[in-house]
């Protein structure tokens, strides 16, 4: 790496992405491989619910995303949609750089597009790990 660091390969954030019609794309670890681990918590989005689906008529796709609990942080996505190849990069940086979702679920994604679609992952995972408390009933 520049300046004379160097990285561990086991430590990089693999992705993928196949070019079919629509893109199938995977980052960190398959479903698969974070079954069963009870500090992972998952959240979908559709592409059928983002503007942009009906302004371009896009295919039908979706996203998937997964957190921990522990760190706050997504661990991998998976999903297939129509431009999701463009989505691979936010993905990894998030991955590869921990930002807590808290710091996720507050970014703005330009308006319309397929980017859109991680903002309201991003919001259902943040429900998932940080549950709204509901006060206790005086009585």
């Amino acid at each position: 790496l520049a300046g004379g660091r160097t990285r561990r390969f086991d430590d990089v954030t693999i992705s993928s992405c196949v070019f079919t019609d629509p893109p199938v794309i995977q980052v960190g670890p398959s479903r698969a491989d974070l079954d069963g681990d009870p500090d992972v918590v998952w959240a979908t989005g559709r592409v059928s619910d983002l503007p942009r689906a009906l302004t371009d008529d896009l295919a039908e796709g979706f996203l998937a995303i997964a957190a921990r609990r522990g760190t706050g942080c997504i661990v991998a996505a998976h999903g297939a949609g129509p431009r999701f190849e463009e989505l691979v990069h936010a993905l990894v940086v998030a991955v590869d750089g921990a930002v807590p979702l808290e710091r996720l679920a507050m970014s703005m994604h330009a308006f319309p597009t397929v980017g859109e679609i991680l903002g309201p992952v991003y919001q259902a995972l943040l429900s998932e790990i940080q549950p709204v408390e509901v006060p206790a009933a005086e009585g």
